[in-house]
């Protein structure tokens, strides 16, 4: 009986020691370089959102986490308490440098995640076709811009431009990547297919070039 009375006297504090037990923090942590020199980015704003499982109900909306900046050093670090979560969504924006997200998955309630991303400045390329001579309807120019780095995404990519007639005379604009070298491939009926390439270098913000048909 008298043993009885030492447990029952002992089972609030095994209650009470048990509820303030609390799970290890998540973590997500990494650093953010620019292409191609891998320069660390400062004040980056990081933001951290999660398709969240709730009471075992799935809910395809990113919720957010928390958000912070890159320091000098282009590091950055986010502790959360653990969520259950279907995908994880890291996303990071700044002013001069292209936007860009990650998304992965974890196992484990508890995560700690480490993230390498390396993103782009931000540039654009206005084309200028001129056309020299009266248009005509059999005209055809076909354009297209390469050498564009995979870790952009969304610059353009290297499908062609085709244009016909009058409107070939005409401006297009590329998002492409700053402090970087790109090249355009072009070709028209007035050449018999010979491809025709320019390579310049992309400067931060606009960049421009002039084309004569």
């Amino acid at each position: 009986m008298k043993s009885l009375y030492i447990i029952l006297l002992f089972i609030p504090f095994i209650i009470l020691f048990t509820s303030c037990e609390k799970d290890e923090p998540s973590k997500v942590f990494g650093t953010v370089s620019v292409y191609p020199n891998n320069d660390p980015v400062s004040d980056g704003r990081i933001t951290l959102s999660a398709q969240i499982i709730e009471q075992a109900s799935f809910n395809n909306n990113f919720q957010l986490i928390d958000n912070v900046h890159t320091n000098s050093s282009g590091g950055f670090e986010i502790t959360f308490d653990p969520v259950r979560a279907s995908i994880y969504r890291i996303e990071f924006t700044h002013n001069d440098y292209r936007e860009k997200y990650m998304e992965f998955t974890s196992d484990n309630f508890t995560l700690s995640k480490q993230i390498s991303m390396q993103v782009v400045v931000k540039a654009h390329l206005d084309v200028h076709i001129k056309n020299q001579n009266s248009p005509s309807d059999s005209d055809e120019f076909r354009i297209r811009i390469k050498g564009i780095p995979n870790v952009c995404q969304d610059c353009s990519d290297s499908t062609f431009s085709v244009l016909t007639g009058a409107e070939i005379d005409t401006t297009l604009t590329y998002q492409i990547a700053g402090n970087d070298e790109i090249t355009l491939d072009y070709t028209t009926t007035d050449n018999n297919g010979e491809i025709f390439i320019e390579t310049i270098y992309s400067n931060p913000g606009e960049n421009s070039l002039t084309i004569y048909y």
